[in-house]
């Protein structure tokens, strides 16, 4: 109601602004010039009046975005702040008098103290039978309109039911974070309200937290920005009669061509440098997909004639598993930049040994450099943290990067160093390199996507100038930078820096102790006396699983479809010979790998599907979870890591079997 009415209040006074506008200002111009305005003139002011009113709207609108705004904060904080008092361990069935409970009633009492304009502070928790109920409440010194009652130690009791579960609380069980579009009035008094899932460091929603905000402040703000706008509008609707009796229609007219000239000669400058860049990148990228293209079509040709010894078979076949990874690096970069340019790209932070993941991602590298006659090396400065808390794929994939342009660019007889220290929580990689070095001018635009320092680098080096872009944008996503000084003819230097977390407690080394695994071991093939059905499309790929599932002696059959998989498994069943594996591709004919897992779910089948996916993406992988897989095997298919996925998810089952 009081909305309704102030809302009423506010036309009626811009209406009648607008008409008392409109009298005196037909009454001066006709003083002025004794003639009426021109009959379009009146339905012009009309049209200001109705956009008035839609622009009061509007700034209603961006008063309830403002509010949003100046909450938002609070929930991400707040929950943050519940994670830190153990809200992890807190349970419906949590005894009152339990020191986690009344942690957490004291932690929002001194939030609603911290906080006069929120009203309220509680968390809401989902039960398996679909009811909701209330967790941690406690009741504020502050009515629902912000005024203060005095002293209430009342608490709402854990899990007492709570009836009124609307949209915006559902989605909030489902992940997102909401804030209620309008005020909400109940017995209390008038409010609005905000939701934000609780999620446990290793991904668990354990609830939502709601927040109560006093909505009569609210209300008033939105009803002093719709005052504002008409008046805004008012004073526009004056400007506008004005304007059509003024002589300075002519000079408008003209600043206005001008302007417009000048948008056109920027919009045509900007379209012939953004074609420029992008027939360039496209021509670079042509060459460089092109570039590995002949070697695969050609050693497989070779491999295809009679005559062949194994010796040059092998050596057709490792030419040809080189260019198609060196493809395969081309795709990824366009992935990894494209994911970043749209905001999908993602980091984790885990545990790892980053002396390991430098030292692997190095010994990746000295072929190469041994192909060119590069001294390839590396140094720490001792002691270093045995672990560090970061994202270790990310980081290895930034060292690639980084040392492997050293190398490119560095020739015969030079040298590449990797110096490796700490500086409190940052950890610092130093790349030196004796190659061809720059100049200042093109250091500058070295970490923009799709450039390189000249178009003469592109022809005598290749590259697709997407690698320093994307190791520079992963680093500033993990905390850190990645920084480049060089000098012509004195090579360069590129150091790399990444937040690498509380190193509290974590113990130091001070020399470098790997594990030697291997290369027998490394590619140990798993005997697995088990039954596997395979769903794959792709004929080629079916071949090569077929072979790779043949060595470790499991019993293997193989469909082209997810429906024909569902077929399989129930045929299996019935013959009481139940498989003890599967695995699917997620991208299926007929029923896909989505549905068909979620339908072997349904039927009972519990145990292990692994998926098969190329999809690189995050938020994809996590489908394939969602929907019932145990794991994901990804696409290319790795040997190594295809088997230890094999040996880790047989395992289980087969000694549930033995006892």
């Amino acid at each position: 109601m009081l909305s309704l009415e102030k809302l009423l209040l506010d036309y009626v006074v811009f209406i009648s602004a607008i008409a008392l506008l409109v009298l005196i200002c037909y009454g001066l111009v006709y003083t002025a010039v004794k003639r009426w305005l021109s009959w379009w003139t009146l339905p012009m002011v009309i049209a200001l009046a109705a956009f008035g009113v839609r622009s009061a709207d509007f700034a209603a609108q961006q008063s309830r975005i403002e509010m949003e705004r100046s909450v938002s904060g609070m929930g991400p904080t707040y929950v943050a702040e519940l994670l830190e008092h153990d809200f992890e361990q807190f349970s419906l069935e949590m005894s009152p008098d339990d020191p986690i409970y009344l942690a957490l009633i004291e932690e929002q009492k001194q939030w609603l103290a911290a906080n006069p304009v929120v009203a309220d502070v509680y968390t809401f928790h989902l039960l398996e039978d679909g009811g909701v109920v209330l967790g941690v409440d406690s009741e504020t010194d502050y009515d629902r309109n912000g005024k203060f009652e005095g002293e209430r130690e009342a608490r709402t009791p854990i899990g007492k039911p709570y009836d009124e579960v609307g949209e915006l609380l559902a989605r909030a069980f489902e992940g997102e974070a909401n804030f209620d579009g309008e005020p909400y009035e109940d017995d209390w008094g008038f409010w609005v309200s905000a939701h934000y899932p609780i999620i446990a460091s290793d991904g668990r929603q354990l609830g939502v937290l709601g927040i109560d905000f006093p909505a009569a402040t609210w209300l008033a703000n939105k009803a002093e920005a719709r005052r504002s706008a008409m008046l805004r509008m008012s004073l526009l609707c004056v400007i506008a009669l004005a304007a059509s009796v003024m002589s300075t229609l002519t000079r408008r007219s003209l600043e206005l061509a001008r302007t417009a000239r000048e948008a056109a000669l920027a919009r045509e400058a900007a379209a012939n440098e953004a074609s420029r860049v992008k027939s360039e990148f496209l021509s670079n990228m042509s060459h460089e997909i092109r570039t590995p293209m002949p070697a695969v079509l050609g050693y497989a040709d070779l491999l295809l004639e009679p005559g062949q010894s194994d010796a040059d078979r092998a050596e057709h076949v490792r030419t040809i598993k080189r260019q198609g990874e060196h493809l395969l690096q081309i795709i990824n970069d366009l992935l990894d930049i494209s994911k970043i340019e749209a905001g999908k790209m993602s980091v984790e932070r885990i545990a790892c040994d980053p002396c390991e993941v430098i030292e692997d991602a190095t010994k990746l590298l000295q072929v190469r450099a041994g192909y060119k006659r590069v001294q390839l090396s590396t140094s720490y400065d001792w002691p270093l943290p045995a672990s560090v808390t970061t994202d270790p794929t990310r980081l290895r994939q930034i060292i690639i990067n980084l040392v492997g342009n050293a190398i490119k660019f560095t020739p015969e007889g030079g040298s590449v160093t990797l110096h490796t220290s700490l500086q409190g929580a940052v950890l610092t990689v130093a790349i030196h390199d004796t190659g061809i070095g720059m100049t200042p001018e093109q250091t500058a635009k070295l970490f923009q996507a799709f450039s390189q320092a000249d178009a003469s680098t592109t022809r005598k080096f290749g590259g697709t100038g997407l690698g320093l872009a994307i190791s520079r944008n992963l680093a500033r996503m993990m905390g850190g930078d990645v920084t480049a000084q060089s000098e012509p003819g004195k090579g360069s230097t590129f150091t790399l820096k990444i937040d690498v977390g509380d190193l509290k407690g974590v113990a130091l080394r001070s020399e470098l102790t790997q594990a030697s695994t291997s290369a027998a071991e490394a590619d140990a093939v798993p005997q697995l006396s088990i039954r596997i059905v395979v769903g794959e499309d792709s004929t080629d790929n079916q071949r090569l699983i077929l072979h790779l599932l043949k060595k470790t002696g499991a019993s293997v059959t193989m469909v082209g479809d997810g429906q024909a998989l569902l077929e399989a498994v129930a045929e299996a069943n019935a013959k009481s010979q139940p498989f003890d594996l599967v695995l699917t591709d997620m991208q299926m004919p007929v029923l896909d790998g989505f549905e068909a897992t979620r339908s072997l779910r349904a039927g009972g089948f519990s145990g292990p599907i692994l998926a098969l996916t190329a999809h690189a993406m995050a938020s994809e992988r996590a489908r394939c979870i969602e929907a019932g897989c145990d794991a994901f095997v990804s696409k290319p298919i790795d040997k190594k890591g295809f088997y230890a996925a094999l040996q880790r998810w047989t395992a289980a089952p087969i000694a549930r079997k033995a006892a």
